[in-house]
């Protein structure tokens, strides 16, 4: 595996995304990048602002700034729908992580689902980890803490 991307948006599933996909390029010695894809702020719209393109190039140029500052990661960011974006990038991986919030039905219906879109559209294979996952994980890191670390058996 050459190449391990992660969808990064600064939320917690893009953490624990983020999380697993250094862990995953440690094991594998493969080359991780990250990818945020940023829309139009409606301000933008508004009389007397600088032209569109201007707060585009604004909004990436931020996008990428955050990416780098997570440090070990080469930043990539890009203007667009989030879905469209990340399949794009993830032609140039041999692994895609994203996390997905969970939203169920009613919430896909309003918020979309950038994770069942790219399960259609995705250049490469896809691990998509749902918030069940990372809640998973905390409990069993919160159980653990609570064991003892010298167990004696009578």
């Amino acid at each position: 595996m050459g190449e391990i991307g992660v969808g990064y948006n600064g939320m917690p599933e893009s953490e624990h995304a983020l999380d697993l996909a250094r862990r995953i390029a440690a094991g594998t010695g493969a080359n991780l990048s990250a990818f945020e894809a940023v829309s139009i702020p409606a301000i933008a719209f508004e009389v007397g602002v600088s032209p569109v393109s201007d707060v585009v190039h604004a909004q990436v140029k931020d996008a990428r700034d955050r990416l780098t500052a997570l440090g070990g990661v080469d930043a990539h960011a890009a203007y667009g729908d989030a879905g469209e974006e990340l399949a794009l990038y993830s032609a140039s991986l041999d692994l895609l992580i994203v996390g997905s919030r969970g939203y169920g039905p009613i919430g896909r219906l309003i918020h979309g689902s950038t994770s069942r879109k790219l399960t259609r559209i995705a250049g490469c294979p896809l691990l998509v980890l749902p918030r069940s996952a990372r809640v998973s994980e905390t409990g069993k890191a919160a159980e653990a803490d609570r064991e003892p670390a010298v167990r004696v058996n009578r």
